[in-house]
């Protein structure tokens, strides 16, 4: 079988082409991935805790949702005993552990009063949360009761 100069230039044309084609898919498989992964980045639930000033004696331990959906959480664990320390401002049981399976929407926040004077030094948070596509875990070391001996003016 003899190729013309005419079937050579068709043969490397539709070997380009092919070339071609199976780059760009390879391309768009690949943008869509990195797509899916920014849209995910951009609309996950991002939970953060932190305390807050209540008064001379006690402060809130707040967890807020600053993400753009929904944020479960699935475990919530710290290396402070604050049922035993009696560092609750409530009685009735270990109300940290009542954070767990809370769904806590954009810009809301679960909070929990503590006794100020009874923890005496910083304590680490592990938390795990979902949201309809993931899970993320984040570890928080926080000296909750930081910045309370500042002055203030309430109003």
């Amino acid at each position: 079988m003899i190729f013309t100069i005419s079937d050579v230039i068709q043969l490397f044309s539709f070997l380009v082409a092919l070339f071609i084609g199976i780059v760009s898919i390879k391309i768009s498989i690949k943008t869509m991935s990195q797509n899916s992964k920014m849209i995910e980045e951009s609309t996950r639930p991002i939970l953060i805790i932190y305390s807050e000033y209540v008064d001379a004696y006690n402060l809130n331990l707040v967890v807020k949702n600053i993400g753009k959906s929904c944020g479960t959480i699935k475990s919530f664990q710290s290396n402070y005993d604050f049922l035993n320390s009696d560092s609750y401002a409530f009685d009735g049981g270990d109300h940290i552990l009542d954070f767990i399976t809370l769904t806590l929407p954009p810009e809301a926040e679960i909070k929990c009063m503590l006794c100020a004077d009874t923890i005496n030094r910083p304590v680490e948070f592990d938390i795990v949360y979902t949201s309809n596509i993931n899970t993320y875990t984040d570890h928080v070391s926080i000296n909750l009761k930081a910045g309370m001996n500042i002055p203030t003016l309430h109003t």
